[in-house]
């Protein structure tokens, strides 16, 4: 759980990240220049980065390049 300011709602908000793999927290996005630039994703990204250590955000059409090879094998 992540508690983040939603800059379009001007409110609180709680962010639950995509996946937890072996301690990296991971948020796949499709990559568009317009999704990554959304106040609301650089917000989420910004308290996220605050809390875990070791955060990132994965486009999906590089995901084969980011995954560990324990998960390749996998897919």
């Amino acid at each position: 759980r992540v508690p983040y300011w939603d800059p379009v709602d001007q409110k609180q908000r709680t962010y639950f990240p995509d996946f937890n793999v072996r301690g990296e927290i991971v948020e796949i996005k499709q990559g568009s220049k317009k999704e990554l630039n959304d106040p609301i994703v650089v917000a989420k990204a910004s308290a996220a980065s605050k809390i875990f250590e070791h955060y990132s955000i994965v486009i999906r059409r590089k995901i084969k390049k980011w995954l560990p090879n324990f998960l390749l094998k996998t897919i």
